[in-house]
């Protein structure tokens, strides 16, 4: 009986032990002890994720706003993707470059989403701009005939660099900002992808960091090109800036 007993036992204890030491098996349907979604997927199923690499705190995406990134999910074939992109409405559509709204990509836990936010001074890049200065210059910089590829005002004098942004020469006849300031040069040709640079003195004078602004509205660039005279071209941004000491 005794005997008996030790045999129960021995049996009882070798079926604890190897039972508990036995290695899982991945790919058998079962998600044992020991197996997790990284080691085996297969069993376990995908652990989902997503990383947005441009915000620190996930509890507020605020921040990222004025950084252009991605919210990307993994596995990312079943997860996606999300970019930051600027938008010309606030309904879903194409990206742009530059634009009023944002459509800021973010992690919803583990799914990469996005939410549309206007930008108080605009979006380019894919982010808000921390100034109404930066968009005016972008959109300066690339515009057709003529560009403008910075400004400055120092009291009573406006300073623009002029470019010529075609392939044909063009010359320049006046420029005028506001209502009665503006530059009659003495005329020249500026040949294609070239610039010139004008100071002028303009009626109202400012201090130094005070806000100047000339709206695209009261911009006029006159100028010839060889067949057409007095041609006249409106802003297409506004002139602004904080005066220079």
């Amino acid at each position: 009986m005794l005997n008996l007993g030790i045999l129960v036992f021995s049996l009882f204890l070798a079926l604890v032990l190897f039972g508990c030491t036995s290695t899982p098996v991945c790919g058998n349907g079962a998600c044992e002890i020991e197996e997790t979604n990284s080691i085996c997927p297969q069993d376990c199923g995908v652990e989902l994720s997503c990383i947005d690499n441009d915000v620190n705190d996930a509890s507020n995406i605020y921040g990222s706003y004025f950084a252009a990134g991605t919210a990307q999910g993994y596995p990312d074939t079943v997860q996606g993707s999300a970019n930051d992109c600027c938008m010309q409405t606030s309904q879903p559509g194409a990206c742009v470059n530059i634009g009023p709204y944002l459509s800021e990509a973010f992690c919803n836990e583990s799914v990469p989403s996005s939410v549309m936010y206007e930008c108080p001074y605009g979006c380019m890049a894919g982010a808000c701009v921390s100034n109404e200065v930066t968009i005016s210059k972008e959109l300066w910089k690339n515009a057709e005939p003529w560009g403008i590829v910075d400004w400055s005002k120092h009291e009573n004098i406006l300073w623009v660099v002029l470019t010529n942004n075609t392939d044909n020469n063009l010359t320049l006849k006046a420029f005028i900002a506001g209502d009665s300031n503006y530059l009659l040069p003495s005329g020249g040709a500026v040949l294609p992808n070239s610039s010139a640079g004008l100071q002028f003195v303009v009626s109202t004078s400012c201090v130094p960091n005070e806000k100047y602004v000339y709206t695209k509205e009261d911009i006029q660039i006159i100028y010839d090109t060889d067949s057409i005279q007095n041609k006249v071209e409106y802003g297409v941004a506004d002139i602004v800036g904080e005066c220079l000491e």
